[in-house]
């Protein structure tokens, strides 16, 4: 699913390969959403606050819990590097994204490769089994951001609603846009 170009003003990237999830028995087919979203401020910017998902719940309002679960790999990283993406490679973070009809979805993300500010890699357990990848470019007047999740569910409702499931995606990823969008200009105006 796509953010309306009217809304963010975004083109897609140059088609990058990710790795697509493979259904095993029990599991619905794959649910393959693809996310553009567009920013005023450089890649730089955005990743410093994109990359601490244990925050995500403060300016997204589809994310209701981010909790980074291994603190002390996320503050070594964090002194060590400006790759502070949950902690970095291997470092793990559980959210809980609120869905409209049903109990929130209950994830755990575990970093499998970042590149900052350009690009992340992460692996999907829990309610959503698969994977997610960032990646932004800059295009002189800001930065553009590709989201691609490819993931299964065993989650009944889920598997046979694929429409309602495709609309709450969007709706979850057009609040974080926004709330991305708003945290960045307030982040602007404390910096000054």
């Amino acid at each position: 699913m796509t953010i309306p170009p009217e809304e963010d003003g975004t083109e897609p990237l140059a088609s990058g390969s990710h790795t697509h999830a493979v259904a095993s028995p029990g599991e619905s087919a794959p649910f393959h959403f693809t996310t553009h979203w567009r920013f005023p401020q450089p890649s730089e910017r955005v990743w410093a606050l994109f990359q601490d998902i244990g925050r995500w719940h403060e300016w997204w309002p589809g994310v209701s819990r981010s909790t980074t679960l291994n603190a002390e790999a996320v503050e070594a990283s964090q002194s060590a590097s400006r790759d502070r993406l949950c902690g970095g490679e291997g470092a793990r973070a559980a959210l809980i994204v609120r869905r409209p009809f049903a109990r929130g979805l209950r994830i755990v993300l575990t970093v499998s490769g970042t590149q900052p500010p350009a690009s992340a890699r992460v692996e999907v357990t829990g309610d959503l089994r698969g994977h997610g990848h960032w990646r932004a470019v800059d295009d002189g007047g800001g930065c553009r951001v590709e989201i691609v999740w490819c993931v299964v569910t065993r989650m009944r409702f889920a598997a046979l609603a694929r429409w309602p499931s495709a609309w709450a995606h969007r709706r979850v990823m057009r609040g974080g846009w926004r709330g991305l969008r708003r945290r960045l200009a307030s982040s602007a105006t404390c910096e000054e």
